[in-house]
């Protein structure tokens, strides 16, 4: 038979096993909460800091956007000044293209009365009209209100670059418009 003492060093070890195994669960468990709390934190702390660099992104790309379309209108002006000085030139394709090469412009159209490509660098466009399409139908209130200058980004279409539209020949420089196509990086 196990003497008395071997039965109690027997219980006591079998205790502080039990007892070290309860303090190693109890303190796993409390470093699982404490980094779990520190995840939180830091996960908070990172969303916070996208929504605010999403916010500035936000406000830079209206700046972006809006100098853009003030570079657009000006050259558009630009166009039409260079057009009201040399009125042959509404006609010459090749005058048009080297316009358009000074500004850095893939195309030029200008449009009659009735909202009609008469004119431009690409003859393939000539007699499209603002009921053309979506991106042309933008540009109807050119005819109507005046002064009117309007600027837009155009629908997804397989334009390739930046392009000038000129209201009708002798019309206020104010009509002018530009559009610019998605695939022109900003």
């Amino acid at each position: 038979m196990k003497s008395l003492k071997q039965i109690i060093n027997r219980y006591i070890r079998s205790a502080a096993i039990v007892m070290a195994l309860v303090i190693l669960v109890v303190i796993a468990f409390a470093e699982i909460l404490i980094e779990q709390g520190r995840v939180e934190d830091t996960a908070a702390g990172t969303f916070v800091r996208l929504e605010q660099i999403i916010e500035e992104n936000e406000n830079e790309l209206k700046q972006v956007k809006e100098k853009y379309d003030k570079t657009c209108l000006h050259d558009a002006e630009a166009i039409a000044f260079l057009l009201q000085k040399d009125p042959e030139a509404t006609n010459d394709t090749l005058k048009l293209k080297k316009y358009a090469n000074l500004l850095e412009l893939d195309e030029i159209h200008i449009f009659d009365e009735t909202g009609t490509i008469v004119s431009g660098t690409n003859p393939e466009y000539y007699g499209y009209s603002f009921s053309s399409g979506e991106q042309m139908a933008f540009f109807a209130p050119m005819l109507t209100i005046n002064p009117c200058s309007l600027c837009r980004m155009p629908a997804r279409i397989p334009l390739r670059a930046k392009t000038c539209s000129i209201p009708p020949c002798g019309a206020q420089t104010a009509h002018s418009s530009c559009r610019w196509a998605k695939t022109r990086s900003l």
